[in-house]
């Protein structure tokens, strides 16, 4: 059973709490998981059903890319996957704090948060685009001096990318939970990643690793698939059920690492900030 720890813990006591609070919400998660899952699994059918028109058809290919349809509905499918994502985090959340809020509640506090969480995504492609700009121009600028001089630039920006990403991994769950803005989301989740970089980069990793294998299982399940019943508009969307399987199944389980990891970098963050504020009524 899980109960939310009153002290921090260590990196593998973060990832015992965060499977026991996959485990506990995981019968009120699956039917979102199931739809995020799908959400998720609908691009790749398309896209693989509209393949077959476009071999040997270039024009066609891009007119497809290009299209406002298809933005159109990438777009969507975007924002309801955030919708959902949301909605996971709001009902792990609760579960963490011993709520049950009707799902409807739940689905309209995800839904408020929607535009925020859009705008917090922007700002995290624009992080991602400008670092992408300035390795591009950088690299291009060093190696007029040279290959290596080229090379070390951009793999320090990359680097320090990678670096920054870490620092913000929990502005989504900081804007679901504190019903923050998208700016102070991230200024909050860099403050309490700060001095504890590879303590969350480490937890969310073995998180994503676990997540992995399973799909990885999954991945061997549609090479069967289709080694029994061909390619085909029906393989295709036989190819996707074990996808949506997989999705259903883990769909809750980064949402709950996540949320392990804020509850004991708040706690962090908490106890440090009391210590600092005791040396200072302390300090002559």
């Amino acid at each position: 059973m899980y109960v939310k720890s009153t002290a921090p813990r260590s990196i593998g006591g973060v990832l015992d709490d965060a499977i026991k609070l996959f485990r506990e919400s995981f019968s009120r998660c699956w039917p979102l998981s199931l739809c995020y899952a799908v959400l998720a699994a609908l691009p790749g059918i398309w896209l693989a059903n509209k393949g077959n028109s476009f071999v040997g058809n270039p024009q066609a290919a891009l007119a497809f890319v290009s299209s406002p349809l298809t933005w159109t509905a990438y777009l969507w499918m975007m924002c309801a996957g955030i919708f959902f994502y949301n909605t996971l985090i709001i009902a792990i959340h609760e579960t963490a704090s011993s709520r049950a809020a009707p799902l409807g509640q739940v689905l309209r506090a995800s839904l408020r948060l929607l535009p925020r969480t859009i705008w917090l995504a922007i700002l995290l492609m624009l992080v991602i685009l400008g670092c992408g700009i300035l390795a591009g121009s950088m690299g291009a600028a060093a190696g007029m001096i040279g290959q290596l001089a080229s090379v070390v630039i951009i793999g320090a920006i990359l680097f320090g990318l990678f670096y920054a990403l870490g620092k913000l991994m929990l502005s989504g769950v900081v804007l679901v939970v504190e019903d923050e803005k998208a700016g102070r989301s991230m200024r909050i989740s860099w403050s309490l990643v700060k001095h504890n970089w590879w303590r969350a980069a480490t937890i969310y990793t073995v998180g994503i690793i676990m997540v992995f294998v399973v799909y990885l299982f999954v991945g061997l399940c549609d090479g069967l698939v289709l080694a029994f019943i061909g390619r085909g508009t029906g393989a295709m969307a036989a190819e996707g059920v074990p996808r949506v399987i997989a999705g259903t199944l883990v769909g809750s389980f980064i949402p709950a690492i996540l949320l392990g990891l804020y509850y004991d970098l708040k706690l962090r963050k908490e106890g440090t900030d009391l210590a600092d504020k005791v040396s200072a009524l302390a300090a002559p």
